[in-house]
């Protein structure tokens, strides 16, 4: 495979977005506002695969082109939409910071998060091999979001049970956007790779739930997060390599 720079930067950003909707949920509907180690952490994640996407570019000082066609091109409104979420999750996490009004940086962040992800998998629906025609990459990329985002932020919110029941609902989701993508895929897919994925995402989501579940969640939650970034991580690697 020779996409690794947007095998990162899509893998990085959909965390992200996924771990910013979680936090924006459980901050509006918790028991406790979101924290600046939180807001920092996706904050830091996007910048990191922003800067991933520019080691794809072939000519980097002309990239700004890109921005110029965001009425047609999912890529332009990909850059824009990733732009303007690493913007306002910045704000929002200077906010938090100075102990300001934070939460309409927040949920714009949120908002933009999500736009961002659904322009990321349009780039690719049109793009993707016979083999990836009837898995939909915006349960792919969606998928990812919903599992690793809220069970990040669960690892700060040990022992908080609203809080864990808000991430759980959003956890579920990405669980159903999984087995719905596993289904899609049907035999499309086969090798090691494929099995390893399941098998690695599936031990994650097991995991998950007793975190989500327990009045100790933080160590589960790590251990599910390491199960579930191998699992995607590998269901990632395998779609850019399907699209080569």
């Amino acid at each position: 495979m020779h996409e690794w720079s947007l095998f990162l930067f899509t893998l990085a950003l959909h965390i992200s977005a996924g771990g910013i909707l979680s936090l924006t949920l459980v901050d509006r509907f918790g028991t406790s506002g979101a924290r600046l180690s939180e807001a920092s952490f996706f904050c830091v994640l996007a910048v990191t695969g922003s800067i991933f996407s520019f080691a794809h570019l072939g000519d980097i000082p002309g990239a700004y082109r890109a921005l110029f066609n965001p009425g047609s091109s999912w890529l332009s409104r990909e850059a824009w939409l990733v732009g303007i979420f690493v913007c306002t999750t910045a704000l929002c996490a200077f906010q938090i910071w100075r102990k300001a009004h934070y939460r309409l940086f927040l949920s714009a962040a949120a908002c933009f998060g999500i736009l961002a992800t659904f322009a990321s998998s349009s780039v690719y629906a049109g793009a993707v091999t016979q083999k990836w025609q009837s898995a939909n990459p915006v349960m792919e990329f969606y998928g990812a979001a919903f599992l690793l985002g809220p069970v990040l932020v669960a690892i700060t919110r040990s022992g908080n049970g609203k809080d864990l029941n808000i991430l759980s609902a959003v956890f579920g989701c990405g669980v159903i956007l999984f087995v719905l993508n596993v289904g899609l895929s049907g035999g499309l897919h086969s090798g090691a790779l494929i099995i390893a994925r399941f098998l690695l995402v599936a031990i994650g989501i097991v995991v998950s739930h007793h975190a989500l579940a327990s009045a100790k969640s933080n160590k589960l939650a790590m251990l599910a997060t390491f199960f579930l970034v191998l699992g995607e991580g590998l269901g990632r690697y395998v779609f850019f390599m399907e699209i080569e």
